[in-house]
């Protein structure tokens, strides 16, 4: 009877889960011609607001997994369709060219095909049909935005990471970063040829200038609180997020800490009163990163404590995956998938502060203190996105922890 009870249950489980993905479908699809016309009217956030505000995302194990399946599937089904893809892709660009507002409507044309095929999961997976609608969506954002805003610091000094949400995001070097990459070509030489990259998170960045920063730390230590913005002369980085300048910034003991609940930051007294006025204005960028990280959705930081929990929590989620597969199919190969990751995430349990070092959020922040320290040259030679000494990642890419949802608070 408990055998009986069991299948039962299973076979609930996956129809569950074949429904979400059902709801899913249905949504997306009736989202993305919405987010098509949003982007007209906002370029940077519209689309990709309607988007996650009308698309279900399956929250079961089963739902999940069923999703990643069909991501696999499809994404090798639309590969003949690839040529077709490119097509499309340039008469586009040309349509829009002509008009902003025809290219934004043709945009959901596309977009809405690639649901149909599952290309929302196929991002999700990385796969290669999703990178040429990802390119595709970014130039029909760029021609609804003209004329383009560009991204000037790219070819001189460089430092803080931003993201598709800046105001100053060159779309049109994205764009053909997207497709560099789709054809093939080494991601550093992306990097050095367009500006952009994309980091562990598989988010796409490029860097605003901070040689030209300068704070006022003796103002802070007298006041006590500022605004960001009358701390930090910063225009390029206020050009891209305007509301940065409104960061309240507050006085500490010693450290530097950024408060997701409130977007407050908080800069020790100990680099604040040390003379180096490249101390504090360095650790406070390292702050701002992580407010940049929570406005574009990349990968978190956090705490030592948030940092074992997360990795207990992936450990626990990796487990159950293996439980449910192996009711459903004890050969099913993704087994070895979720125990290879159980046995790369357990080595963090036994040093907090290894876990919190390794948390790609704190390796970017840690990445812009770096690269401060670069000449020009050397900047655009030094591809980030890499563990390969100065100025790059400070932990291999594999080893990093993906954190994207916030319950520690302070960084």
């Amino acid at each position: 009877m408990g055998n009986l009870n069991q299948f039962f249950r299973d076979l609930g489980r996956n129809a569950y889960g074949l429904g979400e993905n059902v709801a899913s479908l249905g949504s997306a699809a009736i989202a993305e011609p919405v987010a098509g016309f949003a982007a007209m009217y906002d370029p940077a956030n519209g689309a990709q607001a309607i988007r996650e505000g009308m698309t279900y995302t399956p929250r079961t194990q089963a739902g999940q997994m069923y999703q990643q399946g069909a991501a696999r599937t499809l994404g090798a089904i639309a590969q003949p369709a690839m040529p077709v893809i490119d097509t499309w892709q340039r008469g586009v660009d040309i349509a829009g060219g002509y008009s902003p507002a025809a290219g934004a409507m043709l945009r959901t044309v596309p977009t809405a095909i690639g649901v149909a095929m599952g290309a929302k999961p196929a991002l999700q997976a990385g796969r290669q049909v999703s990178n040429s609608l990802g390119a595709m969506q970014a130039r029909m954002i760029a021609n609804a935005n003209m004329p383009n805003t560009l991204n000037n610091g790219f070819r001189g000094q460089r430092g803080t990471f931003a993201g598709i949400n800046a105001l100053t995001a060159d779309r049109k070097a994205l764009a053909k970063a997207q497709e560099m990459i789709r054809q093939g070509t080494d991601p550093a030489d992306v990097w050095e040829d367009t500006g952009w990259g994309q980091g562990v998170d598989g988010k796409w960045r490029f860097e605003i200038d901070d040689s030209n920063a300068s704070i006022k730390p003796s103002e802070l230590l007298k006041n006590r609180n500022m605004n960001q913005g009358d701390l930090l002369e910063h225009d390029q980085l206020y050009a891209a997020y305007p509301n940065l300048k409104n960061i309240d910034v507050g006085v500490i003991d010693a450290g530097a800490a950024y408060d997701m609940s409130n977007g407050n930051i908080k800069l020790g007294y100990d680099s604040l009163s040390s003379g180096d006025l490249d101390w504090p204005k360095t650790t406070n960028l390292h702050e701002l990163q992580h407010a940049i990280q929570q406005l574009e959705r990349f990968a978190l930081g956090g705490g030592n404590e948030s940092a074992i929990n997360f990795v207990k929590e992936q450990i626990a989620l990796n487990n159950k995956k293996i439980e449910t597969l192996k009711r459903i199919n004890p050969n099913d190969a993704r087994i070895l998938k979720y125990e290879k990751e159980i046995k790369r995430l357990t080595p963090n349990l036994y040093s907090t502060n290894d876990a919190y070092k390794r948390l790609a959020g704190e390796v970017e922040a840690r990445m812009v203190e770096s690269r401060g320290y670069l000449n020009q040259k050397k900047r655009l030679e030094t591809y980030p996105f890499e563990k390969f000494g100065e100025g790059t990642y400070s932990v291999e890419p594999e080893q990093q922890l993906i954190r994207k949802t916030w319950k520690d608070k302070r960084n």
